[in-house]
C-alpha cells in the first residue's frame, strides 16, 4: 500500500478520537479580528505553532498566531484573513486522551470570516510574561479611537490609525496571577508574573485573642498556654498551603489578627533546560501472532537542540513492555539514542504511550499493537519516521535557516517541510578555493587570434581583383 495513503488512514482512524478536545472558537469572525480560543480537554504535550493550521478548502492559508498554555488551560489565537470565506481551523498530532487511552487526535473545527473589515486586532491574544510587555493594536480606520484597558489600572488609550504599542508594567504587580486583561474589546488571557512585593494587612489586636475561641476579627487562636507560635495554635484549618506555599508550618500570631508564615516555605524550582528532542518514530503500529504473544520495535530519540541532554528517563506500561536502554541516557548534539522494545505478552490490543522527559521538556510515543492468527498479517510500521521524501519537522524546529543565493551551509543541508534546503549550520561566504577564471581568458584570447588570422587572410586575398586571372598566368609561364 501507498505510504501517504496509509497514512492518511491512519489519520482518519485517529481523528475519529478528537472529540476528546473541544474549543470555544466562535462560528464567524470578521476580517482581522483576532480570534482567541480556548482548547478544552487532556491535553498531554504542549501545542506548538507548527501544528497549527488555517485552511481554505483543504489549503493551508498565511496566518499571524500561536498557541499559549495558560494555568492548565490552552489557547490558540489567531488574526482572522481578510478574505471573507468558510475556514476550517485544524491542529495537528495533539496528544491527548479518548476513554481513558493515550491517542495522538487532529482537532479541526469550521468557522466563517464574513462582513466588513474589524475596526482594530491585537497581538499577541494569549500573554505568559514575567517582565514588561507590549500589546500590539492594529487600527484599520482612518480615524483615532479611544479604548478601554484594566492592566495594570484601568485607563484610557488613543488608538492612531495603523500600528500602536501598548505597554504594560508588571512592577508594582505582586506574585504571579492568571488573570485575564481587557484591551477595549478583547479579553485577553494572561499568566504574569509580577515585580511587586504583596504587603500585609495588619489588623490591631483582638481584645478578646486568648479567650479560646475565634471571634470578631481573630482568624486564630493562642494555645493552651496563651502563648502563640507553638504546634498548639488553633488555626482555624488553616496552614501553609492554604496561602500558596509548599510547605512549613503556620502559626498564630499574638493578637490573634495575623498569621505568622516565616516558616512557611516554597520548594526549589527546577529550572527547565532548553532540551529539544523528539521521537522517532512518533507511533509504532504492529500486528502481531496471537499465538506467539511476542514482538520486538526499535525506537529512537534525537536531540535536535544546542546542548546535551543529559539522563533522560522513560515511563512506560513495564507490565506490558520491556525496553532496553531503560533511560539514564545522554544524548550528544544531533545524536539519536537507540532503544530497543519488546512485548512481554500479549492478550488483548495494546494502547500504550512511552513517555521521555529530561531538563523539563517531555514527548510522547504512541504504541498501537494488534493481534492476528493468520501469520501473513503480521505487519510493523513506523509512522511519523523522518525521511528525505516525508519530512517531519520545520526548518525552524531543527534551528536551521535558508542560506542565500551566494552563502554556503557548513552542514548538510536538510529537507524539511517548509525548505527543500535547510542548513542546520552556519551560513556564510564559500571559502576561495582558487580562481578558474584564466580558462575564460584563455579560451576568448584563441577566438580573438583565430579572427585576427581569417581577417588577415582575407584580406591578402581581396587584394586580387581575379584570383583566376593569376593561376592561369602561373600556369602559362611552366609551359613557356
Amino acid at each position: 500500500m501507498n505510504k501517504k495513503i496509509f497514512l492518511l488512514i491512519i489519520a482518519c482512524m485517529l481523528f475519529s478520537r478528537a472529540g476528546a478536545i473541544s474549543s470555544d472558537l466562535k462560528e464567524t469572525y470578521r476580517p482581522s479580528e483576532t480570534a482567541i480560543v480556548k482548547l478544552s480537554g487532556n491535553i498531554l504535550e504542549p501545542i506548538s505553532l507548527s501544528q497549527i493550521k488555517i485552511k481554505r478548502v483543504n489549503q493551508a492559508v498565511g496566518f499571524e498566531g500561536d498557541a499559549a498554555k495558560i494555568g492548565d488551560d490552552y489557547y490558540i489565537w489567531f488574526i482572522a484573513p481578510l478574505n471573507t470565506n468558510n475556514y476550517t481551523l485544524v491542529v495537528e498530532d495533539v496528544y491527548t486522551t479518548y476513554g481513558g487511552v493515550s491517542v495522538i487526535a487532529e482537532f479541526y473545527q469550521e468557522f466563517i470570516v464574513a462582513g466588513e473589515q474589524i475596526d482594530y486586532s491585537v497581538n499577541p491574544g494569549a500573554i505568559f510574561e514575567t517582565d514588561n510587555f507590549e500589546i500590539v493594536v492594529n487600527l484599520y480606520e482612518d480615524f483615532d479611537k479611544l479604548i478601554s484597558i484594566d492592566f495594570p489600572e484601568v485607563r484610557d488609550f488613543v488608538l492612531k490609525p495603523g500600528i500602536n504599542y501598548v505597554d504594560f508594567s508588571v512592577e508594582d504587580t505582586a506574585g504571579t496571577q492568571i488573570t485575564t486583561i481587557n484591551v477595549g474589546d478583547y479579553t485577553i488571557p494572561a499568566y504574569i508574573v509580577g515585580k511587586g512585593v504583596e504587603e500585609e494587612i495588619i489588623v490591631p489586636d483582638s481584645e478578646s485573642c486568648n479567650n479560646g475561641e475565634i471571634e470578631n476579627d481573630e482568624v486564630c487562636e493562642c494555645g493552651d498556654d496563651e502563648e502563640c507560635g507553638n504546634s498548639d495554635d488553633d488555626l482555624d484549618g488553616e496552614n501553609c498551603t492554604s496561602f500558596g506555599f509548599d510547605s512549613g508550618n503556620l502559626f498564630c500570631k499574638d493578637g490573634c489578627t495575623n498569621f505568622d508564615k516565616d516558616d512557611c516555605a516554597y520548594e526549589e524550582e527546577v529550572t527547565a533546560k532548553n532540551y529539544f528532542f523528539r521521537f522517532n518514530p512518533r507511533m509504532i503500529k504492529g500486528t502481531v501472532l496471537i499465538s506467539e504473544q511476542s514482538g520486538e520495535y526499535r525506537f529512537g530519540i534525537i536531540n535536535l537542540g544546542e546542548e546535551i541532554i543529559e539522563n533522560v528517563s522513560l515511563e512506560y506500561n513495564e507490565e506490558m513492555f520491556l525496553i532496553y536502554p531503560d533511560g539514564g541516557v545522554d544524548i550528544d548534539i544531533n545524536e539519536t539514542v537507540y532503544f530497543n522494545l519488546s512485548l512481554k505478552g500479549f492478550n488483548d490490543d495494546i494502547r500504550e504511550v512511552v513517555k521521555a522527559s529530561a531538563g523539563g521538556k517531555e514527548d510522547y510515543l504512541l504504541i498501537k499493537i494488534t493481534g492476528t492468527t493468520d501469520e501473513g498479517e503480521t505487519t510493523t510500521e513506523y509512522i511519523g519516521e523522518e525521511s528525505a521524501t516525508e519530512p517531519l519537522y520545520y526548518c525552524s524546529e531543527l534551528n536551521g535557516l535558508k542560506c542565500t543565493g551566494d552563502e554556503a551551509c557548513s552542514e548538510t543541508e536538510k529537507v524539511t517541510i517548509d525548505e527543500s534546503a535547510c542548513c542546520v549550520g552556519t551560513c556564510a561566504e564559500p571559502e576561495s578555493g582558487g580562481s578558474y577564471a584564466w580558462v575564460g581568458y584563455l579560451i576568448a584570447g584563441i577566438v580573438i587570434l583565430g579572427l585576427i588570422i581569417i581577417w588577415v587572410k582575407y584580406k591578402k586575398a581581396g587584394g586580387e581583383k581575379n584570383p583566376l586571372e593569376r593561376q592561369v598566368r602561373e600556369i602559362e609561364k611552366k609551359m613557356r
